[in-house]
């Protein structure tokens, strides 16, 4: 991962993490980036963010055998709930304990959108050659 500078330059921010899947949380304290360890788990860290942007250590903030299969996209909301989207939206609260699933097959991505925020997108992909877009009527609104 690399951390755009105030200044057109990149910095090193990680060297471990190879991350498929980035988010801030809504305060912009709190960096998660969803990636595979080296038995091919999935696993979700947190890296503190200080105010004059300097990223801190990863944290594993949801373990391998909670966070689903395969690394994926990734969304908040405005109650610091992390949605990741891998075969399904597996929802964490601020913790990172697990809230419950959005069951949406082959869910890869998502974003929350339209003027009140309450619309979560999600992209799927069941085959190489097939891929949507749904909709989902959220009751906290996204960041």
């Amino acid at each position: 991962m690399r951390q755009r500078a105030r200044e057109p330059n990149l910095s090193l921010v990680n060297q471990t993490l190879g991350g498929r899947g980035i988010v801030l949380s809504g305060d912009q304290s709190t960096l998660f980036v969803s990636t595979m360890n080296r038995y091919g788990e999935v696993e979700i860290y947190r890296l503190p963010v200080s105010p004059d942007g300097s990223v801190g250590a990863p944290v594993i903030f949801v373990p391998a055998k909670s966070a689903g299969i395969g690394a994926g996209g990734m969304c908040v909301d405005q109650a610091g709930n992390l949605y990741h989207a891998r075969g399904v939206i597996r929802i964490f609260s601020p913790t990172g304990v697990a809230l419950g699933m959005i069951q949406v097959g082959g869910a890869n991505d998502c974003a929350f959108g339209e003027a009140d925020l309450r619309t979560m997108f999600v992209t799927t992909s069941s085959s190489a050659a097939v891929h949507n877009l749904y909709r989902v009527r959220m009751n906290i609104p996204g960041v």
